[in-house]
């Protein structure tokens, strides 16, 4: 996973302006690998290159679009959606680990779908792997996984390994 991050590094600053969907990546493992690591030296190299870059944990989008939600606050859920539909690079950190209900699948789509008809730079990282993602996203599962695996076709990239976190 590393080396095909140190890959991607090379040639992100080159797909980001180009007419491809496949600007993005995608990295999957098991917990403490490093996915989340090396997910912040992509952004930080996206910062440093002047590309504003979002980063953000996806328990953490659920939370702010619920809580948005629980307010009844309709204007703001729409503000958060656009904000990350046009952000020039977003970055969704383990995709997965929410509870994952009907309303929380049609958030993910709305927001992914935006995102490819937008052509727009989409990473994201998940203990799962793509057909377990589809499946944990019913019925909105096929068409979601899709696109992300179509923005990030060319550096689907994986590693199961010990937990570093844990052990040494």
């Amino acid at each position: 996973m590393f080396d095909g991050v140190k890959r991607y590094l090379k040639v992100w600053p080159d797909l980001i302006n180009s007419n491809s969907q496949a600007k993005g990546f995608c990295l999957v493992g098991t917990p403490g690998v490093g996915k989340t690591m090396l997910s912040c030296i992509i952004a930080k190299d996206m910062i440093v290159k002047n590309i504003a870059v979002v980063f953000v944990p996806s328990t953490d989008l659920i939370a702010e679009l619920k809580q948005a939600q629980f307010e009844k606050d309709r204007d703001n859920i729409e503000a958060k959606i656009d904000a990350l539909a046009k952000a020039p690079a977003l970055i969704l950190d383990d995709i997965g680990k929410e509870k994952i209900t009907e309303w929380v699948q049609a958030m993910y789509y709305r927001l992914i779908d935006l995102r490819y008809r937008n052509n727009l730079l989409t990473g994201f990282s998940s203990n799962y792997y793509p057909k377990e993602l589809e499946d944990m996203l019913g019925d909105y599962g096929g068409p979601t996984m899709s696109r992300l695996l179509g923005m990030s076709k060319n550096f689907i990239l994986n590693c199961d390994d010990f937990d570093h976190r844990i052990e040494e």
